[in-house]
């Protein structure tokens, strides 16, 4: 094994997940390459550090809360996809609606139209459509 090969099996190995096979060629590489050996003590270092890291401690019922806030958010973003929904649907609603009424009633806005800049199912059309 190379030495690139053997880096990246150096947190397993340190973990003792490695197939015994596997973590013997490990050992092996090891025991003749200094720059591989650096990397492992470094590794252990770290390790060393985190384990020593103070944990906190949350109170009682922190997961529920979290799981609870989680559902929560979920829940609310439905229901605003129900809402944005109803919104264009009542809008096309009007749209249609507010289509069926004759054009000579109102003033001519055709040069409005021209520019052509407002989306299907924006605010700005369902203006447009109720002005022409």
């Amino acid at each position: 094994m190379h030495c690139d090969e053997i880096r990246m099996k150096l947190s397993a190995y340190l973990d003792n997940e490695l197939e015994s096979e596997i973590s013997r060629r490990v050992e092996e590489h090891l025991a003749e390459c200094s720059g591989c050996r650096k990397e492992l003590k470094t590794l252990k270092t770290i390790n060393q550090r985190i384990m020593d890291f103070p944990w906190l401690r949350v109170s009682e019922g922190f997961d529920e809360k979290i799981m609870f806030s989680v559902a929560k958010s979920e829940t609310d973003k439905k229901h605003e996809q129900i809402i944005r929904r109803a919104i264009i649907s009542a809008t096309n609603f009007f749209e249609s609606l507010f289509s069926l009424i004759r054009a000579e009633k109102w003033p001519s806005t055709r040069s409005l139209d021209e520019f052509g800049d407002f989306p299907p199912c924006s605010l700005g059309r369902v203006y447009f459509k109720l002005v022409q």
